[in-house]
């Protein structure tokens, strides 16, 4: 499954990138070889497969800010959020988004899922992942191209706060 993630995450930033270059009219080659998103995690599955393992006190260091990664890309995303400005976001097309984000794509992950016959352990991984709110490196990525990073900002904590009420469904 971390193999499938690790080859899932590079495609969905390079769709991503292609469609925010091609809204602003950059190049989307030029934006996608300058994205660090994409090598990093390309590098990092790379290395997987190759088996390569850091030295120890690498991998403690490398642990320790990806688990302050997280935390700060919330911080940024909730240090771009204008509440004087919240009702140009708060819309019916973001309400449907948070819906079909939280409530529609796990629901239709499980009836797929078990359509193809998964069940178990690796039933309730594929359900997690589809229920997880969007990741706050989307409002970084909107931000470096372009992108309406209000819009964006405001859509992860939506997503974030709705699925404090989701994920124990």
């Amino acid at each position: 499954l971390g193999m499938v993630v690790g080859v899932a995450v590079p495609v969905a930033n390079l769709a991503a990138v292609w469609a925010l270059a091609r809204q602003s009219g950059g190049s989307a080659w030029r934006e996608i070889a300058r994205n660090p998103l994409i090598w990093a995690t390309l590098l990092g599955l790379l290395l997987n497969v190759m088996g390569w393992l850091p030295p120890r006190p690498v991998q403690q260091v490398l642990g320790r800010l990806a688990d302050a990664s997280i935390a700060l890309g919330l911080l940024t995303v909730g240090a771009a959020l204008r509440l004087d400005a919240l009702h140009q976001h708060v819309r019916w097309p973001a309400a449907y988004t948070v819906i079909v984000k939280l409530l529609l794509m796990p629901l239709a992950t499980v009836f797929v899922g078990q359509w193809l016959g998964l069940g178990g352990i690796a039933l309730q991984v594929l359900l997690l992942f589809a229920a997880l709110p969007t990741a706050s490196s989307a409002y970084i990525l909107a931000m470096r191209m372009g992108g309406d990073g209000a819009s964006v900002a405001w859509l992860i904590s939506a997503a974030t706060l709705g699925s404090m009420l989701t994920l124990p469904l």
